[in-house]
């Protein structure tokens, strides 16, 4: 008996030994310091897209707001830090992503190198569009007290349908009068959004909308695959869902029924769009990306990607074994999506030139949609739709900063929040002047191009760790269980 006391407690020890390198291992490398949070850039032009562009101006940033703007090169600027390297540059608003979604809380700790791509990618706000198993949000509030600089971030919470449950992080309405509850409770927990998600009839998609206006809470979501776009009426549309006929059998929200869309469809789109004063977040960026699993085994390991952890691009996206929708996808599924990326991007355009408002999305942790940098590549694409560069910009800063409600959001002028891009090119004239970024400022704290690349590279040197890198495989595996049903 002693004997196997003995050999329990060794096993015991030797148990915790191994969890406490686990851990170590685990630990992600230390929080991004501020290069300055106070201070002054003089000579800089200031572009608050489609609206003004101000050439020889100094800016100067107190707290987390723009404290000054004035002319001229010699004007004082107090005790604040002058920044001269950044003289003659560019300054524009930070950029949001309004469709991401946050990884969840888990032992590999994820959640503040996504803060830091988004922030290294110019995006300084972020709309979370539901946590998907109720462990993001938490993840992300201990990121910041741990003193982690991110985006600031809106959410959802909890998607809301009335079907069987895709996600765990799922409420279900059983009931119109279910409605009421289920919004009060997100407000409650600080959403300031409702993800209108499957399975929900007009009937119940009717009082959640007014649940939600009553509360004061933006709906947005999936049109339900019970209804069509003209009939859900979403205030803010994702996916441009809705618009496809429904397919007996469909399997690929992304190009389902998309073959069967004419112009004629489209014009019909544009038209409800602007009598009820719907607002569309396509996430281009989706088709695009998805496309790159025809050919995984080269583009999982291609220089684009390598933002990602490999358990990403081995496990959770792996088209055999990772996100269910997009397994066993054929040469037929990719040609649909094709022809169907090719009608949103001209449907993009359309609503455009219609006047309806578009905003910028991405769908984080689809396949190889990787944060930050999957907010530039919808920029593109909204380009190659033949949108105008500035009026992306537009989009992507003021006019999201109006829908979330950040008073005087995505402008430059005194009292905005300070959450600015230096750039050394102007990026309103042509989108290859991004990678010209040189700083981005974030609630009045500047992170310089320099620090923000090290850091990317620091964690990416933790993610390659022989325990990281081995056992995050494992762990994505059981997490991808754990979110989806």
């Amino acid at each position: 008996m002693k004997r196997l006391i003995r050999i329990s407690a060794y096993a015991v020890g030797v148990l915790a030994v191994c969890a406490a390198i686990a851990a170590w291992q685990f630990r992600p490398p230390a929080p991004l310091k501020p290069a300055a949070t106070e201070f002054v850039l003089r000579e800089v032009t200031l572009i608050n897209p489609g609206r003004s562009r101000e050439a020889h101006k100094i800016l100067g940033v107190r707290g987390d707001r723009i404290a000054a703007i004035a002319e001229g090169v010699n004007a004082p600027g107090g005790d604040a830090a002058d920044l001269a390297a950044y003289r003659g540059m560019y300054v524009l608003p930070g950029l949001i992503d309004m469709h991401t979604h946050l990884p969840p809380g888990n032992p590999l700790k994820l959640t503040s190198y996504f803060m830091l791509l988004n922030i290294a990618h110019g995006v300084t706000t972020v709309r979370d569009a539901a946590d998907l198993d109720g462990t993001a949000l938490a993840a992300r509030a201990q990121a910041e007290r741990d003193g982690y600089p991110g985006p600031r971030t809106f959410y959802c919470n909890a998607f809301v349908s009335a079907g069987p449950p895709e996600w765990a992080n799922e409420i279900t309405l059983r009931a119109p009068e279910d409605a009421e509850i289920a919004v009060q409770k997100l407000k409650a927990g600080g959403a300031s959004c409702v993800k209108a998600y499957d399975g929900l009839t007009l009937p119940l998609l009717d009082t959640l909308r007014r649940a939600a206006d009553r509360n004061g809470l933006a709906l947005i979501g999936h049109v339900p695959d019970v209804l069509s776009y003209e009939e859900a009426l979403l205030p803010d549309v994702q996916h441009m869902m809705g618009i496809a006929p429904r397919m007996p059998g469909g399997h690929l929200m992304l190009s389902d029924g998309w073959d069967r869309v004419d112009d004629a469809r489209l014009r019909q789109i544009v038209g409800v769009t602007l009598q009820h004063h719907m607002a569309n977040t396509p996430t281009l960026v989706i088709g695009q990306q998805v496309l790159l699993l025809e050919s995984y085994e080269r583009n999982k390991d291609a220089p684009q990607v390598a933002l990602a952890p490999r358990m990403y691009r081995d496990a959770v996206w792996n088209p055999d074994g990772g996100l269910w929708k997009y397994r066993g996808m054929t040469s037929e599924d990719f040609a649909r999506l094709r022809t169907a990326q090719e009608k949103k991007l001209r449907l993009a355009r359309m609503l455009f030139e219609a006047g309806a408002q578009l905003y910028l999305g991405t769908d984080t942790q689809q396949p190889f949609v990787i944060a930050g940098q999957a907010l530039q590549q919808e920029m593109r694409l909204f380009a190659k739709a033949g949108i105008p560069i500035e009026a992306t910009w537009e989009i992507g800063t003021r006019q999201s900063a109006a829908a979330l409600g950040i008073p005087q959001g995505g402008t430059i002028e005194v009292g905005a929040p300070a959450d600015l891009l230096i750039f050394r090119e102007d990026p309103t004239k042509s989108l290859d002047a991004l990678d010209s970024l040189q700083a981005v400022v974030l609630q009045g704290r500047l992170y310089t191009r320099e620090s923000l690349d090290a850091k990317v590279r620091e964690y990416q040197a933790h993610f390659n760790g022989f325990v990281f890198d081995r056992l995050s495989t494992v762990l994505a595996k059981a997490a991808l269980r754990k979110a989806i049903h």
